[in-house]
């Protein structure tokens, strides 16, 4: 029902801008172009959700979790191409990133890395701060994404895994509140845990552990 009505808004905005210039006798080509450009982005927004659905989909359903997978040097260069935008957003990057090796599905496991990047960078605050730390710990693999942003009540960060959810935080783009539920059940296709904590000052805790070979 959730992704139903996720597709369906852009859908009836689709139809809307398809039929403006049909109805308007004095459309010329400037405005069909116009709403031509428009499509587009909608167009690729749905993609986009299609493709979250999908590995959503995907990782709660299993695939071949026998790659080795360092976890350190998949971080840091998940953070390498998002650098211009954290240096574009006026963000301080502060990370601990030691070896730590797992076994999994290295697609898989980098969509679950990125998503919790990008969730950092785009629910955070203007000049607001990412921790990003990795590190072995016994027989496991930690992964830990601090971010500041917006408070979050205690209550309600479970909600924040369920598929569509963002609560009162606001993205600054197409986000459609997937990321943490593909983080869960990617985590979870691997037999890890994951776990939320909300910061006193606003923002977020995520800690990710995968069992380690």
């Amino acid at each position: 029902a959730n992704a139903a009505h996720e597709l369906r808004t852009p859908l009836t905005v689709e139809h809307a801008l398809l039929e403006e210039p049909l109805i308007d006798p004095d459309a010329d080509a400037a405005s069909f172009r116009a709403n031509f450009e428009r499509l587009l982005v909608i167009n690729d927004q749905r993609a986009r959700l299609l493709e979250s659905l999908l590995t959503l989909s995907g990782s709660e359903y299993g695939r071949d979790l026998s790659e080795p997978v360092d976890l350190d040097a998949l971080v840091e260069r998940v953070l390498r191409d998002r650098g211009p935008e954290i240096e574009r957003r006026r963000l301080r990057l502060e990370t601990s990133i030691r070896p730590a090796r797992i076994v999994g599905d290295a697609a898989l496991v980098e969509r679950l890395v990125a998503n919790l990047c990008d969730n950092a960078i785009h629910y955070n605050i203007p000049d607001g701060r990412i921790d990003i730390r990795v590190r072995a710990r016994g027989d496991a693999a930690v992964l830990r994404v601090t971010n500041t942003g917006v408070p979050v009540a205690p209550e309600q960060v479970d909600r924040l895994f369920e598929p569509f959810q963002r609560l009162h935080r606001t993205a600054d783009d197409d986000h459609h509140g997937l990321g943490l539920s593909i983080v869960r059940a990617i985590a979870a296709a691997h037999g890890g845990t994951v776990s939320a904590e909300p910061q006193r000052a606003g923002g977020l805790l995520v800690e990710v552990i995968f069992d380690r070979p």
